[in-house]
């Protein structure tokens, strides 16, 4: 008789997720559609690769928990990056949105770039940079937020105007449990303290992982699981997907496990 351990019972949900969402990705692949669920589309995409890394570091001859939890917070942040970006928005407030993300992009392209200065491109992206800072400041929200806010979101790092765990709402989120998550799985991500202070204490070994390890894991697989399904339930929304029995089959398994989660508070908005 074969003996599944947590980890092994996470991950087999963690595969029925990931094929679930390959699915709903190809189903969908090639369909028309505005900027902002265009790049939503490659944050779905980017999360179901996420998801697949996760089950090769699992089968590793290393047990690299960090790993496993670093991968988890980026699908964290895929869903709350999808549903920012379709979040329903006039014109305009999505214009502003576009911008700051915008902003964002060059300036980590001009940090990435100031290693080799004598690229011709950082001078593109400077110039670039300029115009995207003087079209946010022309904007007609942006003398809405106070002094503070302003230079943040002229920084060129911020993200979500409104902050993260606003954002992270709109997918249905507890806002402690993300802030919980997010902080602890970001503490092995980084290599914080938090993440290696009691590797003596707590007998840490990635050859011969402990129970510790493993609990640790097993959590940070279903968290995976959790965000990835209800990112690909976020991204099917209203499709027609009657001619597609696999997805007809899973969806019953993925909607029910969705709500049951204890990780939201409340069934996605849309």
């Amino acid at each position: 008789m074969v003996t599944t351990t947590p980890v092994d019972e996470a991950l087999e949900e963690l595969i029925f997720v990931s094929g679930f969402s390959n699915d709903v990705s190809m189903l969908l692949s090639g369909a028309a559609t505005d900027r902002a669920h265009q790049l939503a589309s490659m944050v779905h995409a980017k999360a179901c690769a996420h998801g697949r890394s996760i089950g090769f570091v699992c089968r590793s001859n290393m047990f690299d928990h960090s790993a496993v939890l670093g991968l988890a917070r980026a699908i964290i942040e895929c869903l709350t990056m999808y549903a920012y970006l379709t979040e329903e928005l006039d014109e305009d407030e999505w214009a502003f949105r576009y911008a700051v993300l915008r902003l964002h992009d060059t300036s980590a392209r001009i940090k990435l770039l100031r290693a080799w200065p004598q690229t011709n491109e950082i001078d593109d992206l400077k110039a670039g940079r300029k115009d995207l800072i003087a079209e946010i400041e022309a904007h007609g929200l942006f003398g809405t937020f106070d002094d503070a806010q302003q230079k943040r979101l002229v920084s060129g790092e911020t993200i979500f105007v409104s902050g993260m765990r606003k954002a992270a709402a709109l997918a249905g989120w507890n806002p402690d449990v993300f802030t919980a998550l997010y902080s602890y799985f970001s503490s092995h991500l980084h290599a914080a303290p938090m993440s290696f202070f009691r590797m003596d204490a707590h007998q840490v070994d990635y050859f011969f992982p402990n129970q510790a390890q493993r609990d640790l894991a097993s959590m940070g697989i279903a968290v995976a699981a959790a965000s990835l399904r209800r990112l690909s339930l976020l991204h099917l929304g209203d499709a027609d997907y009657s001619t597609h029995p696999v997805l007809v089959a899973a969806m019953d398994k993925a909607r029910r496990d969705d709500r049951e989660s204890g990780v939201f508070m409340a069934q996605p908005d849309g």
